[in-house]
């Protein structure tokens, strides 16, 4: 589904969202409405993945729409119905959980790598036969500014590298920078606890960045 949707469109968005059911229902029409082609449910402390009974009937309702949806990964090959996980190589590029990943999920889902604390890393990454790789607005050695880590990362990889990449913005002041790296997907970021008119706003800011790049 994901590369389905990268030969239709050059440039879509691709919403990073916590697995709270009432947040992605209330986001749903949204991400239909703004071209997002993937949704990434991200687990965290705080909000873990629901239960098979609400994350099935979710997952289903995005899917209706040709959105596809991935989760972090954790180690398990049941995907709930998904389309697919991402992988983070870890501190000091450990590719262990990015092969288990692989090994458990291809080559009937989709396997995207992030988390890279080095450019060798996502080079590495990219040989393990994975879909994408993520580049977030993280902390990098050596970096000015986060913002300037994934702008440069993402215009580096689109140049060289024939593997997707989903740079991703942490907040709305990036979306315009990120758009014209060449990335195959911009990346949107929805917080916990926003409302529907906020993410509405968010996404249509990542939807005319976007658009600005095609004019």
């Amino acid at each position: 589904m994901l590369a389905r949707a990268m030969s239709e469109i050059s440039q879509k968005l691709f919403a990073i969202i916590p697995p709270d059911p009432r947040l992605i229902e209330d986001c749903a029409e949204q991400f239909a409405e703004s071209a997002v082609a993937c949704v990434l449910m991200r687990t965290s402390a705080q909000y873990a993945l629901p239960d098979s009974s609400q994350l099935g009937p979710l997952v289903a309702s995005l899917q209706r729409d040709n959105i596809a949806v991935l989760f972090d990964w954790d180690g398990s090959a049941n995907l709930h119905g998904a389309d697919g996980v991402l992988a983070n190589t870890g501190p000091r590029g450990l590719m262990d959980n990015l092969e288990h990943a692989v090994a458990a999920i291809k080559p009937h889902g989709i396997v995207g790598a992030g988390g890279f604390e080095t450019r060798h890393d996502a080079m590495v990454a990219a040989e393990k036969d994975i879909d994408f790789v993520l580049f977030e607005s993280e902390p990098v050695p050596g970096a000015v500014s986060a913002e300037l880590a994934v702008t440069e990362w993402a215009s580096w990889w689109s140049e060289l590298f024939t593997v997707p990449c989903i740079a991703c913005a942490a907040n709305a002041d990036e979306l315009n920078a990120l758009a014209t790296t060449g990335c195959d997907f911009l990346g949107v970021t929805i917080p916990p606890g926003i409302t529907v008119k906020e993410s509405r706003t968010l996404l249509e800011r990542g939807l005319a960045a976007l658009q600005t790049v095609r004019l």
